[in-house]
């Protein structure tokens, strides 16, 4: 009995030992690692906010709202603090949607189905509340800055007779910019000026990234040859981020428009799976272990949030709050839409 009571005598102690230890010593000399454990203890996990297929999501202006359209071809809008979502009522159902093309600051948008096998496009004008079709040779519609037009690939008769158009919202007015070679091109448009960068897709040859001015028809090539799957401009449009190459062997780079320099961001990722900070000031990459952030002072990446198991989403379409440590996106497998409220 005396020896068990030395023994819990002899624990006591070292108990008070080590914990005077972790006080007096270990935690004053260990502040990052307090806060990083008080932090862990803090960290949320995604809610889930709409739970079914959503198709291209998007903050509404004041950033109270995320606007999407279902499978089935309906819009709606949805509270980022939950809640039930709510229908914004169209003149039709939108058959086979699989894209929403949204303007920077307006309220109307560009649908893309996919017509008995064949892509087609129309215009929702929010103020008429109607939809305008555009004809078929209208390929990769984008809004331009001012959202007052749009550009495209307006494909001729012939497979290789592709040219660069701007035209009015409903495309009245059109004007040839540009003749394009090889053909089946892809634009993107920047928020701030009226320049679009194109690149090929599906194409025999590779093709080099372009910056077109559409008002000046000034052409410059920003990449090169190379096969290109996507590009964004950087909300301040001074930047341009790329993915590359086909497949799993997508890479990132980034274009900065100021210097013409190239930055390889040394990661494989799609460009579904990217956000640019809505600072410009860095870009989010989304990847079945969690959330990383490239910080382009830094010229670094970092990490911002890690899934409790890697594989339980595949985030996609990612939406940064302008001003709150808030993200949102849509989970590949299931295509719900959740909210992740980030460690500050």
């Amino acid at each position: 009995m005396r020896s068990i009571l030395k023994i819990f005598i002899i624990l006591l102690i070292l108990g008070l030992v080590l914990a005077g230890g972790y006080y007096f010593y270990w935690r004053p000399n260990h502040p990052q690692d307090e806060r990083l454990m008080e932090d862990l203890a803090t960290v949320k996990k995604p809610e889930l906010l709409v739970s079914e297929s959503v198709i291209s999501p998007v903050l509404s202006f004041n950033a109270e709202r995320v606007w999407f359209m279902t499978r089935g071809g309906r819009m709606y809008y949805q509270a980022i603090a939950g809640g039930a979502k709510e229908e914004l009522p169209l003149p039709e159902v939108v058959v086979s949607p699989l894209q929403i093309i949204w303007q920077h600051r307006g309220s109307d948008f560009i649908i893309v189905q996919n017509v008995n096998g064949h892509i087609r496009h129309k215009l929702y004008d929010a103020e008429e509340q109607i939809f305008v079709a555009y004809p078929g040779q209208l390929r990769s519609p984008v809004f331009l800055a001012g959202d007052e037009k749009i550009a495209y690939d307006w494909a001729g008769a012939t497979s290789s007779a592709h040219e660069l158009q701007i035209a009015g919202l409903t495309s009245e007015n059109f004007m040839k910019v540009m003749d394009l070679d090889p053909a089946n091109y892809e634009l993107a448009a920047s928020p701030v000026r009226r320049e679009v960068v194109m690149y090929a897709v599906g194409f025999e040859q590779s093709a080099p990234l372009l910056l077109v001015n559409v008002e000046t028809g000034k052409v410059s090539e920003i990449g090169p040859a190379a096969d290109y799957e996507g590009a964004r401009f950087s909300p301040d449009g001074r930047f341009i981020l790329v993915s590359r190459g086909g497949g799993e062997g997508e890479k990132l780079f980034m274009y900065n428009l100021d210097t013409s320099r190239e930055i390889d961001l040394q990661t494989s990722a799609s460009i579904e799976q990217t956000a640019w900070m809505p600072d410009s000031s860095g870009i989010v990459l989304a990847s079945e272990s969690g959330f990383g952030e490239y910080d382009l002072g830094a010229g670094k990446w970092q990490e911002l949030y890690q899934f409790e198991n890697k594989g339980q989403y595949e985030p996609t379409q990612i939406l940064l709050h302008p001003a709150e440590s808030v993200l949102f996106f849509v989970d590949e497998k299931t295509g719900f839409l959740y909210r992740l409220d980030l460690p500050r």
